[in-house]
């Protein structure tokens, strides 16, 4: 297709891969990039690692810890995001909170599966 012609273009050249999976991945946010480069922007923040660090993918919710926090340690030291690479290249200085180290490592050692995942009530006051 040719909306995704450029977007995988970028991809296979800044992060020189043909691998099926991060090129599916990276290629949604190649072309929320390249739409931020017409517009402009010069610096963005992503959500990158958040899904990882708090429990957001739901294959990881059938298990209890410390196979959880297991699980989550292991998938945290081998992730790759391509935001930063590709933002590079557009011009753009994509950057993402929860890859900071400093969140990264509360994250792992000061919650657990509980504290991420569940029902939570909560209350929303428009007037606070």
């Amino acid at each position: 297709s040719v909306l995704l012609e450029e977007p995988l273009e970028l991809c296979v050249k800044e992060l020189g891969t043909f691998d099926g999976m991060q090129l599916r991945n990276s290629a949604v946010v190649a072309c929320a990039l390249l739409k931020a480069k017409e517009f402009g922007v010069k610096y963005l923040y992503t959500g990158d690692a958040s899904d990882e660090l708090l429990g957001g993918y739901s294959f990881s919710w059938g298990s209890d810890d410390p196979e959880w926090s297991q699980k989550r340690a292991e998938m945290c030291s081998e992730w790759m995001f391509s935001a930063p690479t590709l933002g590079e290249a557009c011009g753009i200085q994509a950057e993402s909170p929860y890859c900071n180290e400093i969140f990264k490592n509360w994250a792992l050692s000061s919650t657990t599966k509980d504290d991420c995942v569940g029902i939570r009530m909560i209350q929303a006051d428009p007037t606070s």
